[in-house]
């Protein structure tokens, strides 16, 4: 970011890319000559853009992009929204659901099947179908835009193409093929990715995951990892990642900002001595099984998520509000709002 420019040079840049943009939309002259004098106006930002990438912003976008490089807008307040996570626990792990509660896995009977204690009550749950969350600040369109664009010139410079984004979210940053002291003179597939909606760099090794860099914000994420990707440091494993390619370690998820959630959950009354722990086993470590016509119930859920913003004089007021207006069919969430399915299979339900 350029934060030593005066606040007239700054307006100045402004309103010259905005006349840019006018004569642009209006095409008045050659496209080329005024994309060209508009990423002219922006080299004092250090701010590269591509021809297709300034035919697609608008006004607004541009104005955000020039305030945030250098400093001119005040920070805005984040909306957060909760990222459903491709992680796991292990035995021993403290994790908190979404209320705030904290439990200790106790045992994990599979990935998605397992045993808690409750540390506030000490009450036993199986919690089944367990998913993991992370509550993010949800990035803007310009700075996804920034994100892209950036990752696009990296590996334009290191491969000469522009970058892959049939995997959004993932985008891969690099690959090579490498021996690893591990004893074996074996060559391990190397893997980098950037996470787009999670805001981190995974790394892969052989297919599984050896390390993952997680930042708060996506402008942390563009300030501090890609504005400066470097082939060569991404490829490169750490002594840790080298540690878990090896077995000595195993690589663990940072927890401490992630919220579980469970589609259903057994709670376990009685004494621990009066629970068959052998039983829960059986019953949540085995595949589901058919019914007496060979068929198989899978329940389909689909995830429908959006943000709305209203005006409160605090936060439950809020929310109270934002439940009025879902419940009278003034917010109806549609296909647009689509954003993951799950196939479960079908079980008798407990508790929610």
């Amino acid at each position: 970011m350029n934060k030593n420019l005066s606040i007239e040079q700054v307006e100045d840049i402004r309103n010259r890319v905005k006349s840019g943009l006018e004569v642009l939309r209006c095409n008045v002259i050659g496209h080329q000559v005024i994309l060209e004098e508009i990423k002219k106006r922006l080299e004092p930002l250090g701010v590269e853009l591509s021809d297709e990438r300034i035919m697609e912003m608008t006004e607004k976008d541009f104005m955000e992009l020039i305030d945030h490089h250098t400093g001119r807008k005040q920070k805005q307040e984040l909306k957060y929204h909760y990222e459903k996570q491709n992680m796991e626990c292990r035995v021993g792990d403290i994790v908190r659901n979404l209320n705030g509660n904290s439990y200790r896995v106790l045992e994990k009977y599979s990935d998605k099947n397992i045993l808690f204690e409750q540390l506030e009550t000490g009450a036993l749950v199986v919690g089944v179908d367990v998913g993991f969350f992370r509550k993010m600040p949800k990035a803007t369109e310009v700075e996804i835009g920034m994100a892209k664009e950036l990752i696009n010139e990296y590996c334009r410079d290191e491969f000469g193409h522009d970058a892959s984004f049939d995997e959004y979210p993932l985008v891969r940053l690099g690959y090579t093929e490498n021996t690893i002291e591990d004893g074996s003179n074996k060559y391990h597939d190397i893997e980098v990715f950037a996470d787009l909606e999670n805001y981190k760099i995974i790394t892969r090794v052989d297919g599984e995951i050896v390390g993952a860099l997680q930042y708060k914000t996506m402008e942390d994420f563009i300030e501090y990892e890609l504005e400066c990707l470097s082939y060569d440091s991404l490829v490169s494993l750490s002594e840790q990642e080298l540690a878990v390619v090896r077995g000595e370690e195993r690589f663990k998820f940072d927890m401490s900002d992630v919220s579980i959630e469970w589609g259903h959950g057994r709670y376990l009354y009685g004494k621990y001595s009066e629970i068959d722990f052998a039983g829960l086993r059986r019953e949540f470590s085995k595949e589901p099984q058919p019914n007496s016509r060979g068929e198989f119930d899978i329940e389909i859920r689909e995830v429908l998520s959006r943000t709305e913003s209203v005006k409160a004089g605090y936060y439950g007021e809020a929310v109270d509000k934002i439940m009025d207006m879902y419940r009278n069919g003034e917010i109806v969430l549609d296909a647009d709002d689509f954003k993951e399915v799950d196939y479960i299979p079908a079980q008798n339900r407990e508790c929610r």
